[in-house]
């Protein structure tokens, strides 16, 4: 059975990993220290207790566990429950910018 939202999200995740990969050095750097900031464990994925920690450093206190959740299951295109690294900066980039 053909299936549009699986195939949609399969595709979106390809453009943006394309668009992403596209982009020049100096259009993500601050992202992408950031992000490795943000990875203390250095898997390339962005854990739950990660994102956690960085909303408690940047003193974000109104942010809770089941926010850091969501913002995870909103940004992921996988299924992993984690934010990888293209996924990071496709969504802390301004998409516009590039488009």
């Amino acid at each position: 059975a053909y299936s549009i939202s699986k195939n949609n999200t399969k595709f979106r995740r390809i453009a943006i990993n394309a668009l992403v990969r596209m982009l020049p050095d100096s259009d993500i750097s601050n992202l992408s220290r950031q992000f490795e900031i943000m990875d203390t464990n250095h898997t390339c994925q962005l854990e739950h207790d990660e994102l956690m920690e960085a909303v408690a450093s940047a003193g974000l206190i109104h942010i809770t566990s089941k926010d850091c959740h969501q913002m995870i299951k909103e940004i992921n295109m996988t299924g992993s429950h984690t934010i990888f690294y293209t996924e990071f900066i496709a969504a802390t980039l301004n998409l516009k910018k590039v488009l």
